[in-house]
């Protein structure tokens, strides 16, 4: 008796298969909502870090003694940032421009270009990560040593990681339609996976900034 083999499961960033139908800007669609549900995660993140930031600088008063407890972190503005973040906010900013001229580039059938900044952008990822991860475990050393308490330095900690592991989640993609790419899987036609890669890329750079301007304004 002969079995039949399961069928391939088609990858959002390997070329479609030819039976395998998908409506018109459906990919897209899902994109959006998956960048939403991202942005939920990373906004609440945010915004409970700047809470808990806030509060632990204002001086405590005891509801039965009416004592007035200092603060337990230092006040705002007191934290240093490293220089790394400053680097690597440029350095995304870069890959970012780089993936949009890659898209551009495609959609004119501009082969060439096209294929050099998707390595560009490739490269670039790496190093934000290189640069990144000592800045960030910088940061989060001045925290312990400035005392600003376990629950701000666990939801840094997370923060950070969540992001790490996102950009970590967009390299493996970039790197695989990046090999696609030089292989000629993509036109000015057909680039579906090109495009939702730029979308990702893109939200990645509003990100950190946001959380960039969080981290100097809290700092």
């Amino acid at each position: 008796m002969s079995s039949t083999p399961p069928p391939a499961i088609p990858n959002a960033f390997s070329d479609p298969s030819p039976d395998h139908h998908v409506p018109p800007k459906a990919g897209t669609f899902g994109m959006v909502l998956f960048l939403a549900s991202l942005v939920m995660l990373f906004g609440s993140l945010m915004l409970g870090y700047v809470l808990i930031r806030i509060q632990q600088t204002r001086d405590i008063i005891n509801p039965a003694t009416k004592e007035v407890l200092p603060a337990n972190a230092p006040p705002l503005g007191s934290l240093h940032l490293p220089w790394g973040l400053w680097l690597s906010t440029f350095i995304i900013l870069a890959s970012s421009a780089a993936m949009h001229r890659a898209l551009k580039n495609i959609q004119r059938e501009r082969q060439g270009p096209f294929r050099k900044n998707l390595v560009l952008t490739l490269v670039l990822s790496g190093l934000f990560l290189l640069v990144q991860a000592p800045s960030l475990g910088g940061l989060m050393y001045d925290h312990f040593q400035a005392d600003t308490g376990h629950a701000l330095l666990g939801l840094i900690f997370f923060l950070i990681l969540t992001h790490a592991l996102h950009v970590i989640g967009g390299i493996i993609p970039l790197a695989v339609v990046t090999r696609n790419a030089h292989q000629g899987h993509y036109d000015h036609e057909s680039h579906g996976p090109v495009k939702y890669l730029a979308m990702y890329w893109h939200f990645l750079d509003i990100v950190w900034m946001v959380m960039f301007g969080v981290l100097l304004f809290t700092r």
